[in-house]
């Protein structure tokens, strides 16, 4: 089967249903590439290997007449060999092959935690459904940490950024 690099992975995941667990849980990562992320207050935690890959969704709380969960995705994939740039620039390239109506909204730098992520904001639709996301990718000895925040189109800055920048701001590498 194709790999799919992470960043198009994440992408993805936020169509996964997410099982119960208790509010601010800890979502850690399985075997050798070890990180830690705070789940905002409520929301639902899943591990899931997907192809090859070790992937975390933390999902919001399912609202009356919600047809978006929104949520975070940390996706860990060894990046082959490639530096950062063309890590970033393979991906970057797939996800405009592969997302309907894809719009980048931003490009730049974060420094989180004393580590220089890589920041990505950009709108596409999903069945028609309009999708904001904003992805913080790292990559350090060869594997690329993606992190990726998915919300409703047009709501990131007016409900969900203040809890995306708690998770974001919780990730460690253990």
């Amino acid at each position: 089967m194709k790999n799919i690099p992470g960043l198009v992975l994440c992408t993805f995941l936020f169509l996964i249903g997410c099982s119960d667990t208790k509010s601010k849980q800890k979502a850690e990562s399985k075997g050798e590439l070890s990180y830690s992320i705070d789940a905002p207050e409520g929301w639902t935690k899943q591990s899931i290997p997907a192809m090859g890959q070790d992937a975390t969704v933390l999902a919001s709380p399912v609202e009356e007449n919600d047809n978006f969960r929104e949520n975070i995705n940390v996706l860990t994939e060894s990046t082959k060999g490639m530096d950062r740039e063309a890590y970033l620039s393979k991906s970057v390239s797939i996800l405009e092959s592969q997302l309907t109506e894809l719009v980048m909204l931003k490009q730049s730098d974060r420094e989180i935690n004393g580590m220089n992520f890589d920041y990505m904001r950009y709108t596409h639709k999903y069945n028609g459904t309009p999708i904001e996301t904003e992805t913080y990718c790292l990559v350090k000895n060869g594997t690329a940490y993606i992190i990726t925040c998915s919300a409703w189109g047009g709501t990131i800055d007016s409900k969900w950024a203040p809890l995306f920048d708690e998770a974001i701001r919780s990730f460690r590498l253990n």
